[in-house]
């Protein structure tokens, strides 16, 4: 789950941004720009936690996963932003995934080297010098046709809305249906044949065929599953008995 203080963190800072920005560096920048940010009360937690202890699995103990460092921040962590905020804004066709080639150390240690230089009096250095690497950053789209010039209403359609804070209301968003297509059920997958071809003696027992080939698949697969849950027993006995 995504909430729109989230959203509009994240849309600031690529907004406010002179060059696109990759997942760490949007994650830095929500930690400096909005340190006190919160979660509205409306809103339902990102994450919780007080969940069960992990079962161990085939007799070795699993370890808890690590917490988020923010919990109560609209991005608590770099894994939700990558796995959750940046994928739902890729749905809601507000951000793109570009590929470019840019300086080693990004728009971090551009920052830092700006603020630097200010206070100090040392010469620049070549931009010629500078070692360029690839990159995958985030961007708001693009259009495929640029509207025409005099077409001012186009124009400023096409300059995305920064929000100012994390509480600025955004545009209702509907969902796009699933392009995957549905799993069709067993009756759909195995429809009832019509049977005129057969003659009434085949007829009649047909029914009762089909339905018994439909009880053997389905007993089938019960003792199938029986049988994989007495194999994991008997590895777990084993494994207890050589610790032992």
């Amino acid at each position: 789950m995504t909430t729109a203080a989230a959203r509009n963190i994240v849309k600031n800072i690529i907004g406010t941004s002179t060059e696109p920005l990759t997942t760490k560096e949007i994650y830095q920048l929500s930690v400096k720009k909005f340190p006190k940010a919160t979660i509205p009360k409306e809103s339902k937690p990102v994450l919780t936690y007080g969940n069960p202890p992990l079962k161990p699995k085939l007799g070795v103990e699993r370890k808890e996963p690590p917490k988020a460092p923010r919990p109560n921040h609209p991005i608590p962590s770099m894994v939700h932003l990558k796995q959750r905020i940046l994928p739902d804004l890729v749905a809601r066709k507000e951000l793109v995934k570009v590929h470019m080639k840019r300086p080693a150390g990004g728009v971090l240690q551009a920052l830092a080297n700006q603020s630097s230089s200010s206070k100090s009096t040392t010469t620049p250095t070549d931009p010629t010098t500078v070692k360029m690497v690839d990159a995958w950053v985030w961007q708001f789209p693009k259009p495929s046709q640029p509207p025409a010039k005099n077409d001012k209403r186009a124009q400023a359609a096409l300059i995305p809305k920064i929000p100012q804070s994390p509480n600025d209301p955004e545009p209702q968003f509907k969902r796009p249906k699933s392009s995957k297509p549905r799993q069709k059920t067993h009756a759909e997958m195995y429809p009832a044949l019509p049977f005129v071809h057969l003659n009434d003696r085949r007829r009649k027992g047909r029914a009762e065929k089909v339905a018994r080939r439909r009880a053997w698949v389905r007993d089938v697969a019960q003792a199938m599953g029986a049988g994989k849950r007495d194999a994991t027993r008997s590895h777990d006995a084993k494994e207890t008995e050589s610790k032992a």
